[in-house]
């Protein structure tokens, strides 16, 4: 009897070691090819040493990046979509910049927001004479800045989510918020989103873009499953950054209509 129980633990056992084999193969295996900056975007974050002619730098401040207006005293610290390389956002990122926000892209480990959600502390430690912090981001980037939000409502001035909305509990926060999203969306899971609205701080405002997707408020191609969209990605940039300004310029003002409320 003891031997064959010796025998069914090492068949167990080395059944477990399998399955671990195989879940870090697949994650390797998943990592391994995120969505690659395309050359637009490349260009955005290329740094070029001085003040461009929009009155903005590109700045690299250890592994990340920023985009820095003259005597900005507005930032953003900017968390990028699962599996997506940072440098992707360079061309969003540029336009709010242009618009005097400063902008620091946070890469993140294995291009997955998850693994390093306190990034924001490194981007507000590096310019310190930014008087207010908002912190923001892309698709699961958004969700994991929703978190650091919720953890940091003392040094956190608004909250940005693009195609994203919170995990977090934020219907008490004191701060604003606002969520930006594509009428072609076909990522966000759009039911869930719904669903998140009771968790919103009482202050948000949505904005949403005719004609926008998931994939175009990165510079990275088309994600797989997304929507096509129906403006140009410099418009759904330009019109993302025009949103956002506005909305930390006069948070309290009505933003667009969701298209939902007459169905979609």
């Amino acid at each position: 009897m003891a031997k064959t129980r010796r025998k069914w633990g090492r068949w167990i056992a080395a059944a477990i070691a399998a399955v671990l084999v195989v879940a870090c193969v697949g994650f390797a295996a998943y990592v391994s090819n995120p969505y690659r900056a395309d050359e637009t975007a490349l260009e955005a974050a290329a740094d070029q040493g001085e003040y461009a002619s929009d009155g903005t730098e590109v700045q690299r401040v250890g592994d990340m990046l920023a985009f820095v207006p003259e005597n900005a005293s507005v930032g953003l610290a900017f968390y990028p979509g699962g599996l997506v390389e940072a440098e992707a956002y360079a061309p969003l990122l540029q336009e709010l910049a242009s618009r005097g926000v400063l902008c620091v892209l946070c890469p993140m480990p294995l291009n997955l927001a998850v693994l390093n959600g306190t990034a924001a502390d490194g981007a507000m430690q590096a310019f310190p004479q930014v008087d207010a912090w908002y912190v923001g981001g892309h698709s699961l980037g958004g969700v994991v800045a929703a978190n650091y939000a919720a953890d940091h409502a003392d040094v956190v001035a608004g909250l940005v989510m693009l195609a994203a909305y919170p995990a977090a509990d934020l219907s008490s926060a004191a701060f604003p918020a606002i969520a930006v999203r594509g009428t072609e969306d076909g990522v966000l899971n759009y039911q869930a989103y719904l669903d998140s609205r009771e968790r919103w701080p009482q202050d948000a405002r949505e904005v949403v873009l005719e004609g926008g997707n998931h994939s175009q408020f990165g510079s990275y191609g088309h994600q797989k499953g997304d929507g096509e969209a129906t403006i140009t990605p410099d418009q759904q940039w330009e019109d993302t950054a025009d949103a956002v300004v506005s909305w930390m310029s006069d948070p309290d003002a009505e933003g667009r209509q969701d298209p939902s409320a007459e169905g979609e």
